[in-house]
C-alpha cells in the first residue's frame, strides 16, 4: 500500500512540471496566434452570420430599431468569440495544429522576431505587399496569356492535337 501511494506521490510531481510547460506553451501560442491575426477569421463570421441573422429578424420585423440590429449583431459577436476561445474550440484546434509543428522555444523565437522592429514592419505591410504582388501577377498573366497560348497551340499542333482559336 505505501509502494502504491509513493508511486501515485512521484507520478504526480513528475505530470505536474509537464502540465505547466503545456499552459506556458499554450499561452504563447495563442500570443502568436493573435499576432498572426487568426483569429480575425472569427470577425468575418461575426458579419456574415449577423447579417443572415439580421435579414431573418428584419423579415419578420420590417420596423426594426437600429438599436436592435447592432444589439443582434453584438450578441452573435459574443456567441462566436465565446465557442472560438470555449474548451474544444477552434483556438484549442490551432493552438493543437501549430504545437505539432513548433516547439516551445521555437514559438518564444518567432514571437521575439514579430515583436521585432522588423517584424513589426512586416505585419504593418503584408497586406498591401500581398495586393501589389497579385497586381503584378495578374498584369505579367495577362501579358504572357497569349504568348503562353499561341506557343502551347504551336507545339501541341506538332504532335497532332488541334486548339481550336477562342
Amino acid at each position: 500500500m505505501k509502494r502504491m501511494l509513493l508511486l501515485l506521490v512521484i507520478t504526480a510531481l513528475a505530470i505536474h512540471p509537464l502540465q505547466a510547460q503545456d499552459t506556458e506553451k499554450k499561452a504563447d501560442l495563442l500570443k502568436l496566434l493573435n499576432i498572426y491575426g487568426v483569429f480575425e477569421v472569427g470577425d468575418q463570421l461575426v458579419l456574415a452570420i449577423g447579417m443572415q441573422v439580421i435579414d431573418l429578424y428584419r423579415k419578420a420585423n420590417p420596423k426594426a430599431t437600429e438599436q436592435t440590429l447592432i444589439s443582434i449583431q453584438k450578441e452573435v459577436k459574443a456567441v462566436v468569440d465565446g465557442a472560438m476561445r470555449e474548451s474544444g474550440g477552434i483556438s484549442d484546434k490551432f493552438v493543437e495544429i501549430y504545437g505539432k509543428y513548433f516547439t516551445h522555444a521555437e514559438i518564444k523565437e518567432i514571437i521575439t522576431f514579430h515583436e521585432s522592429p522588423v517584424g513589426k514592419k512586416i505585419k504593418e505591410v503584408e497586406r498591401s505587399l500581398a495586393k501589389d504582388v497579385m497586381v503584378a501577377g495578374q498584369k505579367w498573366g495577362e501579358s504572357i496569356g497569349p504568348t503562353v497560348l499561341q506557343r502551347t497551340k504551336t507545339r501541341l499542333k506538332k504532335k497532332g492535337i488541334v486548339i481550336p482559336d477562342i
